[in-house]
């Protein structure tokens, strides 16, 4: 004979678990003000609590309260039958004899509480999720609609699954859900406007934000309780406290709106929208077979929600619009449902919806202010690309004058990055990726040859790129192939994107600040792990500290280099030049590299083979002068012992800036000096 609800929960509070009742039906706490004023923080072993609770309220469900301190338990929801074969590919072998109870849609399994476990929303395998600290799991012999219930399948005591928690390290995604049931980072990538309004509101917004929040986590695909559980932080961060009943009140209006069932909504199936466009608070989304397309602009984030203007359009024109809307609010939503069903019959519900759910998890945060005493890191990989030369997720330029080898080197760069072999000694490639080329100055066959020639140079061809190599011939502007750049980088998984050059590609005046600060934007609506390499030319006034134009295009971005060519052909079919570091963001600027760049050509002096090797730019004399003050000396110094004053006049220094850089290089055990006064370099070959 089964148990009762009132029964289930006296037995577990006798095994040293905490329970609580849930409504019925569904999966949040009862909400009452005497003897469940906390939602799962008024859990109770007590048996007469549980039986008043469970006398006043026979009709609800019992929900066991995670972590340590309450029930010294931590349970692993495995919520679809899709989730056995990666615990077998990863494996993960279910300890058979833990207490293991059956759910409407996979299992429970109990463990003993594990502090490496972290609670989590979205865990490192998909459809595996952790239940710990702050949380808390729906318990047999609750019944959910559609007579689903729960069962126990394997009564036994809580087990120990140690391969888990080590492969949970290994894999581990960020933790959406704290010690304390609040949220922390990220639910899916969860936008700054999330993280802000949790900390909570004053009186007179409280319940707005409240459904805008709901709302997120409902968008999310989050189930009722886990939304509950996070939100439960949020009603206590506000003043005055909100009640868990006008939370759980809320959060069930939110969701009666649809019935959850299996991996995604009952309501009839639509299409995943793509963004067909997005730069700074505008994003263009697109259904292809519903023919709509959805226009917002002027996109804000604030803790009342995501507010812009939204309009729409079929092929045939315009739909709706342009109307301003709170995306996260459910009244304003419902509002406009109503005025669109009467131009179109289409499940704006769920369109909206999705809309949703694609803005917040694209949306730029750039206006929103952080709390640095709070603020947790990203997570966004802002590391090298190809070390030194491009980072991720910034702008990079590379820049010179005319003839200098610029557009050569990038291709190189381009092959390391498609084969992960580096062109070019000591670049360093993070790992292989798909590149593509925007290029306003050349063809595909010239692209296609010196591609060839490089290729060449290092012993391989075409067959042994292993990623995709991408090019366009475009002439115009960028902003103008925002659709077809943003299709095809998404398309082919790009992650270096090469334009050549920058001031053809804006349209623009190269002197106009816009024009600088719309290619920026552009990089960065592509991805946080794109690297953008942009080529272009020296300031007009000759000076080598500027790329051309406004000087926004070097304020904007991160890291950029100059290119010069030697003067002087040191060697037959070869020329050295120099590539120095004018600006960094995220690193000290690193010193000069010399390249000897070396080439085979055919009769008709087309090159067949090209390749670089390291070279001294001492030995260059227009090239020697990029070196600092100390290498030059150094340089000089390498095979002859000479005095400050010979050093000087044959570098053209002044002797007072000779002997103080001498005194530091001896110091630094760069150089020595004799009896004579005379300086030598060191013959470890030492570098500054």
């Amino acid at each position: 004979m089964s148990l009762t609800a009132k029964e289930a929960a006296i037995e577990y509070a006798k095994r040293g678990w905490g329970v609580i009742a849930t409504s019925p039906g569904a999966k949040i706490p009862v909400a009452d003000k005497e003897l469940q004023p906390n939602g799962s923080k008024s859990w109770t072993k007590d048996p007469e609590h549980i039986e008043k609770l469970f006398t006043l309220y026979p009709k609800a469900g019992v929900a066991i309260v995670t972590g340590g301190e309450v029930s010294n338990l931590t349970v692993v929801d495995l919520d679809s039958k899709d989730v056995m074969p990666k615990l077998w590919d990863a494996g993960l072998k279910i300890p058979k004899d833990a207490y293991r109870v059956k759910t409407p849609r996979g299992y429970h399994i109990y463990l003993q509480y594990d502090p490496l476990l972290k609670q989590t929303a979205s865990g490192f395998i998909d459809h595996l999720d952790i239940r710990s600290d702050g949380g808390y799991v729906i318990a047999p012999p609750t019944q959910m609609p559609d007579n689903k219930g729960y069962e126990v399948v394997v009564d036994g005591e809580p087990g120990t699954w140690p391969e888990l928690t080590a492969y949970s390290q290994e894999h581990s995604r960020k933790p959406s859900v704290n010690g304390t049931g609040a949220a922390v980072t990220s639910v899916a990538d969860q936008p700054q406007w999330v993280t802000e309004a949790l900390m909570g509101t004053t009186e007179g917004n409280r319940n707005d934000l409240l459904a805008s929040l709901a709302g997120f986590f409902h968008s999310k695909r989050l189930g009722e309780d886990i939304t509950v559980q996070i939100l439960t932080a949020y009603a206590a961060n506000c003043t005055p406290e909100l009640s868990m009943q006008e939370l759980t009140a809320t959060v069930r209006s939110i969701y009666s709106r649809y019935q959850m069932t299996g991996d995604g909504y009952s309501n009839e199936d639509i299409e995943p929208p793509i963004i067909d466009s997005s730069i700074a608070n505008r994003r263009v989304i697109r259904w292809g077979t519903l023919d709509l397309i959805c226009d917002l602009s002027r996109i804000y984030a604030s803790r009342e929600g995501v507010t812009c203007w939204i309009k729409f359009a079929t092929s045939k024109g315009k739909l709706f619009g342009p109307i301003r809307l709170n995306l996260l609010s459910s009244s304003a939503r419902d509002s406009l449902v109503r005025q669109l069903n009467r131009r179109s019959e289409k499940n704006w519900t769920l369109i909206l919806d999705q809309i949703s759910s694609l803005v917040t998890d694209t949306m730029d945060e750039q206006s929103t202010s952080y709390d640095m005493r709070k603020y947790k890191l990203s997570g966004i990989d802002t590391s090298w690309s190809i070390k030194p030369l491009a980072s991720k997720g910034v702008g990079n330029i590379i820049f010179g004058a005319a003839g200098q080898g610029k557009s050569t080197m990038v291709l190189a760069l381009m092959l390391s990055k498609a084969t992960g072999r580096p062109f070019i000694p000591g670049i360093v490639v993070d790992e292989p990726g798909a590149v593509m080329m925007l290029d306003y100055e050349d063809t595909p066959d010239a692209f296609y040859k010196t591609c060839s020639a490089l290729l060449a140079g290092v012993g391989m061809s075409w067959s042994d790129v292993i990623c995709d190599v991408r090019y366009h011939s475009l002439s115009a502007p960028l902003q103008d192939q925002l659709d077809t750049l943003q299709r095809e980088v998404s398309e082919f998984s790009v992650s270096l994107l090469v334009v050549d050059s920058l001031v053809a590609s804006s349209g623009m005046d190269a002197n106009d600040a816009e024009a600088a600060r719309i290619y920026h934007q552009i990089i960065g609506g592509l991805g946080e792990n794109i690297t953008a390499i942009g080529v272009t030319h020296i300031a007009k006034s000759g000076k080598d500290s500027n790329s051309f134009g406004s000087v926004y295009w070097d304020n904007l971005s991160r890291n950029n280099w100059l290119i010069d060519r030697s003067e002087e052909e040191l060697e037959e079919n070869s020329s050295v030049i120099a590539l120095t570091h004018k600006k960094s963001n995220r690193t000290s600027l690193m010193k000069p590299m010399g390249y000897k760049v070396k080439y085979e050509t055919d009769e008709d002096g087309q090159a067949t083979k090209i390749w670089y090797e390291e070279a001294d730019l001492s030995l260059s004399e227009t090239l020697s002068k990029k070196l600092s003050t100390t290498d030059q000396i150094l340089s000089l110094i390498r095979d002859i012992a000479m005095s400050p004053g010979d050093i000087a006049d044959e570098l053209g220094m002044k002797a007072p800036t000779v002997r103080q850089a001498l005194i530091r290089a001896r110091d630094r055990g760069l150089a020595t000096v004799n009896s004579a006064g005379q300086y030598r370099k060191t013959q470890d070959d030492v570098t500054e």
